[in-house]
Parts: structure tokens; C-alpha cells; sequence
């Protein structure tokens, strides 16, 4: 089955919602013992730009060093009918972030024609980084891969790992082997549950049903500096018990 993310032009590209920055330093947030975000909702995002043409809509914005992706109220709304593993939705305002503008005012003289004062909630959906806790052990058969060369050395059978302690545990025994350094993978991500949506390491990724249902939006779209992208980092599959 093949799963997909969302890529967003918000750094690459000088469209739509290139000309919005979320502050950075507004998305360095704590966290609970669980891994969830801990802050007083909703959290206030700081939008900066260095060009006239600031707005303050952006459907999607994903964050990966924090495991979030931030997105309108129409876009939770297609993904809360999908199942997907731990997760939590939290409230965000964004503003503009007024110092850079007043700097930007006095140094350049630049004037912007937008309400300052405007203000836009979004929804932010936070899924917990559990790839390699959800999986099916017993279903799994893992590579342990040399860490400069790629290449895969040798191929650990399903069932030989039993679950995800005594996956920790032998990741640090092929770790340093022979003055070398591998990693252990999962040759295949096998899950028992049939998740729709799941944490893919740097993107949320999503199946097929998803992607349909995303389409008839009509938000994901190069005007919005939204497209779909395929994910191929690894292969994902899923047994088929409901979630």
C-alpha cells in the first residue's frame, strides 16, 4: 500500500505561504512525561515575513523537530475520521509578530497593508513518535545495516525479536561490532492495528483513503503551496485488526 505526506513551500518557495515564517522560538515547547506537548492552550504563534505580502492563513505548516503539524480547522476535520496511533489536538492562535514588523517599518520603511491586529486559530495534531513501539514484533524481521556504507550486513528473522525492550537492547549490541557502526531497521514497518495516519520519522504520512479525502478539500493545492509527495523513506504495512 502506498502512503503519502504533505510537502509545504513555507521555506523553499516564493509562493503563498513562502511569505510566512512561524517564529521559531514559539515552537520550543515543553513536554509532559508522555511526550505530549505541555503549555496553556491556545498556544500563541508569532507569523513573521520579510515581504509586504503577509497573511495570516497557511493551512499546513509541519514542524518535525517537534512531532506537530499545525493546520486549519478544515483540515482536522478530515483527519479526526481517520484512525491513528497516540495522539492529542491543541488549540494555536497566530498573530503577527509585531517587533519585526516595527523593525522592519524603521529600518526599510516598509508598510505593510494588512490589520495588525488580525488574528486566525488553527489546530495543531501532535502524533506521539511510537513507529518502532507499534510494531508487530513477532511479524517483524529486522536488517542490521552498515551505518556509512548502507549496505545490509546481515538480516535478524520475525519473532527473533520479541518486542520493543528486547529491540533497545540488541540495537546496542550491533551497534560498535568489529570497529564498524550499524544500525538495526525493520526490513518492513508491520503494524497490527490498521492505522490511516502514523508518525513517519520527519512527516506525518498517510494511506490512500486519506489522500482521496484530503483531495475533495480542494486545499491542497501549488495556489495554497501545498502538494502531495509519496513516502518512500520505508515500507509501511498494516495486518488488518482495527484500531
Amino acid at each position: 500500500m502506498k502512503y503519502y505526506y504533505l510537502v509545504h513551500d513555507s521555506i523553499k518557495k516564493r509562493k503563498s505561504t513562502s511569505f510566512l515564517h512561524v517564529n521559531s522560538k514559539t515552537l520550543d515547547l515543553s513536554y509532559d512525561e508522555q511526550g505530549y506537548l505541555d503549555y496553556s492552550e491556545p498556544l500563541s504563534l508569532l507569523v513573521r515575513g520579510e515581504e509586504r505580502e503577509m497573511c495570516l492563513y497557511f493551512p499546513f505548516y509541519e514542524k518535525s523537530i517537534n512531532y506537530i503539524d499545525l493546520m486549519t480547522y478544515e483540515l482536522k476535520s478530515v483527519l479526526e475520521q481517520f484512525s491513528m496511533p497516540e495522539h492529542k489536538w491543541y488549540k494555536a492562535e497566530a498573530g503577527y509578530d509585531l517587533k519585526l514588523i516595527n523593525r522592519m517599518k524603521k529600518i526599510f520603511n516598509t508598510e505593510y497593508d494588512i490589520d495588525l491586529n488580525d488574528r486566525r486559530d488553527y489546530q495543531i495534531l501532535q502524533i506521539l513518535d511510537k513507529k518502532l513501539q507499534n510494531l508487530s514484533y513477532t511479524n517483524t524481521s529486522f536488517n542490521v545495516i552498515d551505518y556509512d556504507t548502507k549496505e545490509v550486513k546481515k538480516v535478524i528473522k520475525k519473532g527473533e525479536i520479541e518486542d520493543f525492550e528486547q529491540y533497545k537492547i540488541k540495537s546496542k549490541e550491533v551497534y560498535f561490532t568489529d570497529n564498524n557502526r550499524y544500525l538495526l531497521k525493520p526490513s518492513i514497518y508491520i503494524y497490527s492495528k490498521n492505522y490511516d495516519i502514523l508518525w513517519g520519522g520527519v512527516h506525518i504520512v498517510f494511506n490512500e483513503k486519506v489522500k482521496t479525502a484530503l483531495e475533495a478539500t480542494n486545499i491542497i493545492t501549488p495556489e495554497n503551496g501545498l502538494q502531495f509527495a509519496e513516502f518512500t523513506d520505508y515500507e509501511i504495512e498494516m495486518l488488518g485488526e482495527d484500531v
